[in-house]
């Protein structure tokens, strides 16, 4: 059992034209969190994978550069691990801070309008 709320569903205009034509709907508001949280940790997943051609390039060629510290398989473990929750951190905060700026900015203009099939 899930311990979110129900959200209720978007109200979308009538349907006048037939069954699957395109009707609109508007984002009126973002539930903050839950958003950035999404965000957040579809981001820090995106990075997880784009690192780990990073990681191996680093690996193959650190030995060229022992008097660097931080290159190496070492290096590029833990950036691989480390990233990710800096990244994950970051879009969290600055994404937050994006939807509830959309939610003040949507009750002045209406919201996003987009169309939606059934």
């Amino acid at each position: 059992m899930s311990h979110r709320t129900k959200t209720k569903p978007m109200e979308l205009d009538r349907d006048l034209s037939g069954a699957g034509a395109p009707r609109k709907a508007c984002i009126k508001r973002f539930n903050i969190v839950q958003s950035a949280l999404t965000y957040a940790t579809v981001v820090g997943i995106m990075m997880f994978i784009l690192l780990i051609p990073f990681m191996l390039i680093g690996s193959a060629f650190g030995g060229l550069f022992q008097e660097m510290p931080g290159f190496g398989m070492g290096g590029g473990i833990v950036m691989l691990l480390l990233a990710p929750v800096i990244y994950f951190g970051l879009t969290f905060v600055i994404s937050a801070i994006g939807f509830a700026i959309y939610n003040v900015a949507a009750k002045w203009t209406g919201g996003i309008e987009v169309e939606v099939e059934a």
